[in-house]
């Protein structure tokens, strides 16, 4: 790398590093924050553990009864020789035998996931997305919505990513109407907008590639 190169990496760290520590300092210390934080460094602690509960979680709402999930939950933690915390591995086998430890078992998962999926999902309609996107201009954050998905398999399926961006994109213009917030609608440079809209290119068409 360049000498010039290096210096860049070197203040894009510093800038970085000062960031993370004024976050941490503005964070919140609820309870609800705590687990979401300890579940977050468990998820992104190792790269297996990280595979296999996306995995699970992908299967998670094909999942029928706390007997499936904790059997499912068992084998993609407890069977496969993951770095789990000490004793974790070894309680998910002994609370599977019971059907008392498999209802636990169920509920926390889908507790776990639900706080997760919170904390990057924004919601399943138009009056949840707009809660969150209000929630974040209280905030003082500013936000870019997107759809969940991306990759089409047919002209159908890029005609319906259109429209759903489209609706989207009109819903969201409520936002319009909200009070002023100059720390998020206004840059040095001059008025910026109050919605975006992240749009997936390869959403709007099956041949992408």
């Amino acid at each position: 790398m360049p000498a010039d190169g290096e210096a860049v990496e070197r203040a894009t760290q510093s800038h970085g590093r000062a960031l993370l520590t004024a976050l941490r300092a503005q964070a919140h210390h609820s309870v609800t924050d705590r687990v979401y934080d300890w579940l977050l460094r468990l998820v992104t602690a190792d790269e297996r553990l990280k595979l296999d509960l996306f995995r699970f979680v992908d299967v998670l709402p094909a999942l029928h009864g706390p007997h499936a999930v904790a059997r499912h939950l068992e084998e993609y933690l407890g069977e496969r020789g993951l770095d789990l915390p000490s004793g974790v591995a070894r309680l998910a086998r002994l609370m599977a035998r019971t059907a008392p430890g498999e209802w636990v078992m169920s509920e926390a998962a889908q507790a776990g996931t639900h706080l997760l999926a919170q904390r990057f999902i924004a919601g399943a309609d138009a009056r949840q997305v707009l809660r969150a996107a209000r929630h974040l201009r209280r905030s003082d954050l500013a936000f870019s919505a997107d759809l969940l998905g991306e990759a089409v398999t047919s002209e159908e399926e890029a005609e319906l990513y259109q429209q759903r961006y489209l609706a989207l994109l009109r819903d969201l213009a409520a936002a319009d109407l909200w009070p002023p917030n100059p720390v998020t609608d206004q840059a040095p440079f001059g008025p910026l907008p109050r919605v975006n809209l992240s749009i997936k290119l390869s959403s709007l068409y099956a041949r992408f590639d």
